[in-house]
């Protein structure tokens, strides 16, 4: 009785609206749904919905629910036919808006500091020559070490370094335990009395690159608070 009722008063609307659409009633049962909406088995996710279909923000912003691979907000309207009451989700596919937000976050821009802790210390009375060779071997592995990440790095004083690199490899770097630190401090470790060990600040929180300049840089004076020698990653 109520399907033929919404048929008649709203069917043809919801029929070719090129939506999943499912009208239920209260109670969650199964009244109509359009051939879309039976094409991608919108009704086995009812239950998921059903959750949160009277939480304030279900009818503003849409419940989330992932069917397969897409992401859906699923929109519930309140609809009063045949003298009961029931509601009518509306099913709208956000795969696409949310694979582009993904990709601007993962591409988002982040920036590094990295300091030699103990530059005086490690240099102080060392030969010129091998002074040089030391922080040649430094250059190029600190080169090597972003370029593998599709970064790039530029050498701003004797000591300090910044650097660039997409937010989606921080978490690469974090997972590795940011293997550079010790690969820097082998470098020296043979040579000099004191090796030369390195700090990383690194941060993608802010709007602006200069505001992740800044909070990479006191990031970095977090890590030398530290005693030096280690990473930390604003976020």
């Amino acid at each position: 009785e109520l399907s033929g009722a919404f048929s008649r008063a709203m069917g043809s609307t919801f029929k070719n609206m090129g939506l999943p659409v499912i009208y239920v009633t209260e109670q969650g049962k199964i009244i109509w749904e359009n051939k879309i909406s039976e094409e991608i088995y919108a009704k086995e996710y009812l239950p998921e919905i059903w959750t949160n279909i009277n939480k304030q923000y279900a009818k503003k912003d849409g419940i989330q629910i992932n069917i397969e691979k897409d992401k859906y907000l699923v929109f519930p309207s309140d609809i009063y036919l045949g003298g009961k009451s029931g509601k009518i989700l509306i099913f709208v596919n956000k795969t696409r808006e949310a694979d582009l937000e993904k990709l601007l976050e993962d591409t988002r821009t982040t920036i590094g500091i990295i300091s030699i802790d103990n530059y005086e210390e490690s240099f102080q009375g060392v030969e010129e020559i091998d002074k040089l060779n030391t922080l040649s071997q430094i250059d190029k592995e600190l080169v090597k070490w972003i370029t593998s990440y599709n970064g790039m790095i530029t050498k701003v004083e004797k000591d300090k370094y910044i650097f660039a690199v997409d937010k989606k490899y921080v978490k690469i770097l974090k997972e590795s335990s940011f293997e550079i630190l010790e690969i820097i401090n082998k470098i020296s470790a043979d040579k000099l009395k004191v090796p030369t060990t390195i700090s990383i600040g690194i941060s993608f929180e802010e709007d602006s690159l200069y505001g992740r300049y800044k909070s990479s840089a006191a990031a970095l004076d977090v890590a030398l608070g530290r005693g030096g020698n280690q990473a930390v990653v604003k976020n």
